[in-house]
């Protein structure tokens, strides 16, 4: 069963490094925030086969009425409605979930109050930390990869062995 992460977006962003000192300036430094966690988040997901959805509040917003934007076929990010925050989302979405598949969601957030209710409700949970170091992980393994996609070309590596063995034979003769 694959698992689904529901992300506590802005609790993400105020403890993940890479986007903690932005989330101190202005607003279009938050908005780039949010567009750095969806981007991380869809690469992420791309390479666990894993579903996500991100919440971030919107609570104080007058007049909203939340928003769900699909990034891709994994990745869904929410808007909470003026009045709800990230965590009665969260909340919900995992109560609505039926028991029996509770254990395939996991919850990113660094909150004690909500990671106490994830555990009650039977799923599990990530802490901020977890995640970015899963982005770590994808990151350098396409640094690894696009390092390796450099490396030698030799024509043994692109022709097939009885090619090579004539090749050298050949080469061999003179």
């Amino acid at each position: 069963m694959n698992k689904t992460l529901i992300i506590d977006g802005y609790n993400m962003l105020y403890q993940w490094e890479e986007t903690k000192y932005l989330m101190e300036n202005e607003d279009d430094s938050v908005d780039f925030a949010r567009t750095k966690l969806v981007r991380e988040v869809a690469n992420y997901l791309g390479y666990s086969d894993q579903k996500g959805i991100i919440v971030f509040d919107a609570y104080l917003l007058a007049g909203n009425e939340g928003e769900a934007i699909e990034e891709s076929p994994s990745l869904l990010v929410l808007y909470t409605k003026t009045g709800e925050t990230a965590d009665e989302r969260i909340e919900f979405i995992i109560s609505q979930t039926p028991k029996e598949q509770r254990e395939s969601l996991a919850v990113v957030t660094d909150d004690n109050l909500l990671q106490k209710m994830v555990f009650s409700y039977g799923a599990s949970r990530l802490t901020c930390n977890e995640l970015a170091y899963c982005f770590k992980s994808i990151a350098d393994r396409e640094n690894k990869r696009e390092n390796n996609d450099y490396c030698r070309n030799t024509l043994n590596t692109v022709v097939s062995e009885d090619t090579w063995c004539l090749l050298e034979a050949i080469r061999r003769r003179k």
